[in-house]
């Protein structure tokens, strides 16, 4: 009996060592899991922030593209106004030139 005693708590001890092992080794690999999820958090936060800086290159060339097309529309603004200045212009003289009495010419 004492044998089977002893051998019990033989047993029990390896048991105990067992379970501690496992739960080291549970520990390490919740600690790997949580490094490899912080790297792969890390990586996606450094690619949000290199599609934002392109966006942001994108939106800058944009922004330079319109304020160009801004100016270029605001020249072809001013020369549709001269246009029409020298359309009414030629308007206006011949209007003056047709209103003038036209002599009758000797037949």
């Amino acid at each position: 009996l004492a044998k089977k005693k002893k051998e019990c708590l033989k047993q029990v001890d390896e048991n105990a060592a067992l379970k501690e092992a496992m739960e080291k080794q549970e520990k390490s690999i919740k600690e790997v899991e949580n490094q490899n999820l912080a790297d792969n958090i890390e990586k996606a936060v450094t690619e949000k922030d290199k599609v934002i800086r392109n966006i942001m290159t994108k939106l800058k060339g944009v922004e330079h593209r319109n304020v160009d097309l801004q100016a270029e529309n605001s020249s072809l603004r001013e020369e549709l106004v001269q246009a029409g200045h020298l359309l009414t212009d030629i308007a206006t003289g011949f209007l003056s030139h047709a209103s003038t009495p036209k002599r009758k010419r000797d037949c």
